[in-house]
């Protein structure tokens, strides 16, 4: 027996993403045209139009050669400038600049004009830029589209009250939100280097190196999702924990966090809660870590020489939840009674050579000698059944 619908029966409309037409309202009170509006809705791009076109003060109406045309600005330096910065260079003609590109321009100019020296500088301070710059945007083009798939999905699943997300206002708002995180952060970084030089304290730093273990298995097996929310929830650990104790982030690499802090101790404790923390919350994996003392070499941001090369091999060589020091570390905290510190028999570490290192835990944490490594095996054959049905 047919059970088609009858003739005259229609299909009911899709629900719309109600962010949209305030968006299509946005382009066009920028002039952009209804053909091009309707292309950016079929391709399901309207909110990436606008973060393109809302950004730009001005309708683009210039190119390259233009802009050489109006200022006087060299354009051998003016192509080093944009390679610094990240970015790849459009072709000459295309149309896509402003005249707050002209004006910008003639500002770089200006201030590479200057000795050898002042160059170098400044373009060192551009590639940091250039790279922060170019994390932070993929970073909110990430959430803007996670935003739109989100709203997407409970239209479809027939969610009644679906969650704003205003692009135009993110877009407007950030600029004011990065310069005051940009006044803190460099405040912050003067009273550092100002209370370092007054109280005669060296250049020596515990470098640390948190990461996830298994993370190329765990890639090659998990939902892109509960992937991408592993990585944030382990991020957003890290970075909570490190400012709390008074450290900073370095950087983060793929599946692991380098960070940096002064005070030894801290910089062991703060590894140790940070490595059981995410063990108690029962992930599908867990964390290592290698911590290492000494001089290291700052540049551009980043962190360099032998004390931060020996942390990260250290990391490498780091049962699943435990933490890995150097000796150097060892001896200045085996004294400490908040820590246990245990040698661990000599290791190759790869382009150090061979070196003794040492396991370090809360004192309060210590269990009968095997115990800890008995439980933590318990705890992965449980997750692996768990994984498995």
């Amino acid at each position: 027996m047919s059970t088609a619908n009858p003739p005259n029966s229609e299909e009911p409309t899709p629900r719309e993403d109600p962010a949209l037409e305030a968006l299509r309202g946005l382009l066009r009170e920028r002039g952009v045209s209804e053909a091009e509006i309707e292309r950016a809705d079929e391709d399901g791009t309207l909110d990436l139009v606008a973060v393109d076109r809302l950004l730009a003060p001005e309708s683009p109406a210039l190119s390259l050669d233009d802009i050489a045309e109006r200022s006087d600005v060299d354009q051998e330096l003016r192509a080093r400038m944009w390679r610094t910065m990240g970015l790849p260079e459009p072709e000459s003609d295309a149309k896509l600049f402003s005249e707050t590109d002209v004006m910008m321009n003639q500002v770089v100019q200006q201030l590479l004009g200057a000795d050898n020296a002042t160059q170098g500088r400044l373009l060192q301070i551009v590639r940091v830029l250039g790279s922060s710059m170019a994390r932070i945007a993929e970073a909110q083009v990430g959430a803007i589209e996670a935003a739109r798939d989100q709203r997407q999905q409970m239209l479809e699943d027939g969610v009644e009250d679906i969650p704003t997300f205003d692009t135009g206002l993110l877009l407007e708002a950030m600029p004011a939100v990065m310069d005051y995180t940009w006044r803190l952060h460099l405040r912050a970084a003067a009273r550092r280097r100002q209370a370092l030089r007054s109280s005669g304290i060296t250049d020596e730093l515990t470098v640390g190196f948190v990461d996830l273990v298994d993370f190329t298995r765990l890639s090659e097996g998990m939902d892109d999702d509960d992937l991408v929310q592993l990585v944030d929830t382990f991020e957003a650990d890290a970075f909570d924990a490190v400012t709390r104790a008074g450290g900073q982030v370095v950087k983060t690499i793929g599946d692991a966090v380098m960070f940096s802090i002064r005070d030894t101790p801290a910089a062991a404790n703060l590894t140790i809660e940070l490595v059981n923390h995410f063990a108690a919350a029962d992930h599908v994996t867990e964390l290592r870590a290698g911590l290492a003392t000494g001089p290291v070499i700052e540049k551009e941001g980043d962190l360099f020489g032998p004390t931060v090369n020996l942390a990260s091999r250290l990391t490498g060589v780091a049962y699943p939840s435990a933490v890995v020091i150097s000796e150097s570390m060892a001896k200045e905290l085996e004294h400490d009674e908040s820590f246990v510190v245990s040698k661990i028999p000599a290791q190759t570490l790869k382009g150090i050579g061979r070196r003794v290192t040492y396991r370090i835990r809360h004192a309060a944490d210590e269990r009968p000698e095997g115990e800890d490594e008995l439980a933590r095996r318990r705890r992965r054959r449980e997750r692996r059944r768990a994984r498995n049905g």
